[in-house]
Parts: structure tokens; sequence; C-alpha cells
């Protein structure tokens, strides 16, 4: 099994298609990493400010049960998942000088929690251009898969909304963050299922800028977090002082078959091993045993 396996990987250009579809099958996974780059044009000035109009759409397609979809991340923007990769871990960059004739290139990861595709299960990604003329001459997009460990089910989806000045009602929300160019001293409602928070955006921006792992995209704040792990059904009213921000909602996706089918699938490779370690080396048996790992 590979650590990082390659699903879609394709070139963006402004005068090929806007709708780019690859599908992935066989996985397990833990996280999608984002690898972006282009060779720099002359006089080029719009930094990683396109990856806004790079939509991408990531569906885990169950091919058992009743053959449901689960969406993974819903119409997000490239610039918002790069952006929260930077918050959580940061992300990789080769150039953030943009020099001419050079190789800019900016990797980043997004935790999507743990599944274990069957045989029958599809991982469908889609990625939109909503403007290709702001792409820099030609773009190199890779969405790869990553499997570290195995572990209980746990689905991480991700979408996102436009500031509308308007109640608008989510389920299942983890947390929310807003991504935006201009200075916006205004608070942002939140009402979930137990209360009524206010939260300045200004604040939530130096907030996340002082505990994050930001090496790049400091525009970016975290407005709402879920304190006890569990998501809440919320309603957000943000002001739409900026016509580009964007909100990012991270939330749970509940799948009881699908924790069951996985659960099943962890076990029996645990006990697999179990039993070749007590097989083939006592000692480490003993050891494991003493720990109580086994």
């Amino acid at each position: 099994m590979n650590i990082t396996t390659p699903i879609f990987d394709n070139r963006l250009t402004r005068a090929g298609s806007t709708r780019f579809i690859a599908n992935g099958a066989n996985l397990k996974c833990n996280a999608l990493l984002f690898d972006v780059s282009f060779t720099v044009p002359a006089d080029y000035a719009g930094g990683w400010d396109f990856t806004k109009s790079v939509f991408v759409t990531v569906a885990l397609r169950l091919g058992s049960g009743n053959g449901s979809a689960v969406n993974l991340i819903s119409g997000v923007s490239l610039f918002s998942l790069l952006a929260y990769s930077d918050y959580i871990a940061g992300v990789s960059m080769a150039s953030s000088k943009f020099v001419a004739g050079e190789r800019a290139r900016i990797s980043g990861s997004i935790p999507v929690g743990f599944f274990s595709m069957g045989s029958c299960d599809s991982l469908d990604i889609v990625v939109n251009l909503g403007d290709p003329s702001s792409l820099p001459a030609e773009v190199q997009l890779t969405i790869s898969n990553v499997f570290e460990s195995v572990s209980q089910v746990i689905l991480y989806t991700y979408q996102s909304a436009k500031p509308s000045g308007a109640d608008m009602p989510y389920t299942n929300i983890l947390a929310v963050y807003y991504a935006g160019d201009k200075t916006v001293n205004k608070n942002v409602i939140i009402r979930d299922q137990l209360g009524t928070q206010n939260t300045n955006i200004e604040d939530a921006v130096a907030l996340s800028n002082a505990v994050g792992r930001f090496e790049f995209f400091t525009r970016f704040g975290r407005l709402y977090n879920e304190p006890y792990d569990l998501s809440q059904d919320i309603s957000i009213n943000c002001p739409p002082d900026d016509d580009k921000a964007e909100l990012l909602l991270v939330g749970y996706h509940f799948d009881t078959s699908l924790l069951v089918s996985n659960a099943e699938e962890a076990d029996a490779g645990r006990n697999n091993l179990i039993a070749l370690i007590k097989k083939n080396d006592e000692e480490k048996y003993a050891y494991l045993s003493a720990r109580g790992l086994v």
C-alpha cells in the first residue's frame, strides 16, 4: 500500500477544458494532497490568486448498499483548501517570489479522517475552472490519496459558502473559517444548537495567525469551533463586504454501515499481524502483551 497515490493529474490551461474528472479505486485514505505548480511568466503579479477560480469536488461513491455517495469536498476553492492546510499544518512552497522562468509550486494536505474502499467503491474527483483567464499560461494540478494509518472510520466534510448578510443553515458542522482579501471589521453571528455567538472577523484572523502554522495565507480566520467535537447544526450570518470572501465549513458525515464494515476489515488485519508476531517472535509478542497492545 503506497503512502501517496496520484488520482488526479492534469494540466489546466486558459484555452482548454473547464471541467476535469478522475476516479480512484481500492484505496485506504487519511488525507488528500493537493500539488500545484507552474512556470512563472514574465511580469507575473497574480501570486496564487488564480486558485480562487479552481473549484474541487470529491465524492466517495459507495458500491454497496443503496449506492449512495459521501461528498467529502463540495465545490470548495483550491485557495481555501490550501489556506486551511496552511492553518492546521503548513504548506510546502518551492517559491513565493514568482521569478520569471522559474517553477513556482505549492502543496497542501487536507485530512478526510479515515475510510477503506471496497472493491465496488469509487473516489470521484471533479475540478471546475470558474475563470480560466486567471490562470498563468499552464498550471499542473495533482491530487493524491494519502494513507498513513488505520483507524475507526471518521469522515470529515468540506463545503464552501459566500457571505450573504442573511442567515444560512448548515448541518453537522465542526468549524467555520473565513478567507477574504479586504479588512472587514464586523461581526459574524453564528447560532448553534446551544446558543449564539458573535465573532469579529479581524479578531478571528488575528487569533488564527497567532495560533496557526501559517507560512503564506495570512487572511484566514476561524469563526466557529464546535466545543464538544460532536458537530452541530448551525446558522451563519456573515457580512457580504468582500465579494471575493469565502466561508469554509468543516463537518462530519455519519455512516454507521461504513463504520462497521471498515472496523471489521481493520480488526481482521490487526489480528492477522498479531498472529504472525506471536508465531515468529515470542519476545516481541510478550513485550507487546505486557504493554497491553495485544
